[in-house]
């Protein structure tokens, strides 16, 4: 099956919607994908994974990448809406921080809040 990728730019962040698989035919689909998105402008990257049927270790291999890029130019990635297969794989595998995978967009959004406020506010 083919992996269908949906970006979305909007104030420095950028948000990719993935739809199918994610396996060794696909992944270097996504990371040119991410290649092309993410930009020095970027500070959080945000995949949305709920159409997301199957994911391999190479596409474990693109989300670490991301992850990295991010981390590189001080930004943040999170990952929203799981399904049970990809969740089930993240917490075997314990390739990507499950703090850093959230149920819903509102549950990130309340969290990026969060970590944006200026301490003690």
């Amino acid at each position: 099956m083919a992996l269908e990728i949906h970006t979305r730019n909007e104030a420095g962040t950028v948000r990719l919607a993935l739809a199918g698989e994610l396996d060794t035919t696909t992944a270097p689909e996504l990371d040119a994908a991410v290649d092309a998105a993410v930009t020095a402008d970027t500070r959080n990257l945000v995949m949305d994974l709920s159409q997301l049927e199957f994911v391999s270790s190479a596409g474990l291999r693109v989300f670490a990448k991301a992850q990295k890029t991010m981390r590189v130019q001080e930004g943040r990635s999170f990952f929203v809406h799981p399904t049970d297969q990809v969740r089930r794989v993240f917490e075997f595998v314990q390739a990507v921080k499950l703090s850093d995978v959230f149920e819903n967009e509102a549950d990130l959004d309340s969290h990026l809040v969060t970590i944006q406020s200026p301490p003690g506010s």
